[in-house]
């Protein structure tokens, strides 16, 4: 990967490992603050930092991934990536999303606001007006409106009706003082809309977002909401991915239970079900490796076989044959074709990444792996 990361990137990257690793990151020291600590760089093997996957809706073998080098794209199913970042002002992109009801419709959101492209990712333009000057931690089309769109950042949540051109925060009195990390949109009820983040914070609009209620009974204070999975036919039955772990809710949210059982109670990143068996879900796991549930979130296995010991930032599935999962870490995009029984790299086209390390002055350097 060509670019060097912005520090606002490092401290993202270096937060994700300090979860992984089971350490605290503290969020007193600002950017400009880090500005005083030495920054080292090394070369890492593999793929690099890749933040989020998206599979295109009428291809199961486009992948669009977010990482700190722009935007890549591949369109044989994870054998061969290139770059695609014309237009892209900024390399550091922390999510990204295709439109379901036009996949022509690309976005990507990172350090620098959000960005569009109309033609399948080959060229991007910058949209949001007010989003510009914003962090955009996740953005989630609506399933039916190529129109309608949300997008989370570190201190609000917007709704766009025309594309991205211009943007509406929802409810500031819910939202302001939240970093939103997720969302989702209720296939087949859109009015639905649920966004989670820090502190436990867990909302669902039942209108579109014009109004928000909490539905966190049951999260333990203080976790992240990382990640919210809606089975794909019964739509009041949720998983969450949080920092303490997977939460199972039956109502739609209202109230929640653990779900991960003895073998998968770290922090979890990101959790996804096979929709044409959702009795199976899949979960990627902070500390590294990934969860497999195949009797409705009761029981949970590891299916680790191949993955590195990183942070599993990311998992999609393919909807035409759910035992193809593909996997975003820090070490690149990793695939199964087989449930998740074995993984293998998939980081052709990636190049190496660059590992930054923080090294406070007058203090022994701490590396962390």
């Amino acid at each position: 990967m060509r670019y060097p990361a912005s520090p606002r990137i490092r401290l993202f990257w270096l937060a994700l490992v300090c979860l992984g690793a089971g350490l605290i990151l503290y969020p007193s020291a600002s950017v400009a603050e880090s500005r005083a600590f030495r920054w080292q760089s090394l070369s890492m093997p593999s793929g690099g930092r890749v933040a989020a996957l998206a599979m295109a809706p009428d291809d199961p073998n486009t992948l669009l991934a977010a990482t700190d080098a722009g935007v890549y794209l591949s369109r044989d199913g994870g054998a061969r990536w290139s770059e695609n970042s014309r237009g892209l002002p900024t390399p550091d992109i922390l999510t990204v999303a295709i439109s379901p009801a036009n996949p022509s419709y690309y976005y990507a959101g990172g350090l620098r606001g959000l960005f569009r492209s109309r033609d399948r990712g080959q060229t991007w333009e910058r949209v949001g007006g007010r989003l510009a000057a914003e962090t955009v931690t996740v953005v989630v089309p609506d399933p039916r409106d190529s129109k309608v769109l949300y997008a989370g950042t570190i201190r609000a949540f917007f709704k766009s009706s025309d594309g991205g051109d211009n943007w509406q925060a929802l409810d500031q009195a819910v939202f302001s003082t939240t970093t939103i990390w997720t969302a989702a949109v209720v296939p087949a009820q859109p009015q639905v809309v649920y966004a989670g983040g820090d502190g436990s914070a867990l909302y669902r609009s039942g209108d579109a977002g014009a109004s928000w209620r909490v539905v966190n009974s049951g999260l333990p204070a203080g976790a992240r909401v990382q990640h919210i999975a809606v089975h794909p036919q019964t739509p009041a039955i949720l998983f969450a991915a949080t920092t303490r772990g997977l939460f199972h809710s039956g109502d739609g949210g209202a109230n929640w239970t653990a779900a991960g059982g003895s073998a998968c109670q770290d922090a979890a990143l990101s959790v996804e079900f096979d929709r044409l068996n959702p009795s199976t879900l899949y979960a990627g796991l902070g500390q590294g490796g990934v969860c497999r549930s195949v009797d409705n979130g009761e029981t949970w296995t590891p299916a680790n076989s191949g993955l590195p010991h990183t942070p599993l930032l990311s998992l999609v599935v393919n909807p035409n044959n759910p035992k193809q999962v593909f996997t975003a870490t820090g070490n690149g995009v990793y695939g199964t074709r087989n449930g998740g029984d074995s993984w293998a790299e998939l980081n052709r086209g990636f190049g190496n990444a660059i590992l930054w390390l923080n090294v406070p002055p007058g203090k022994p350097p701490l590396v962390l792996a």
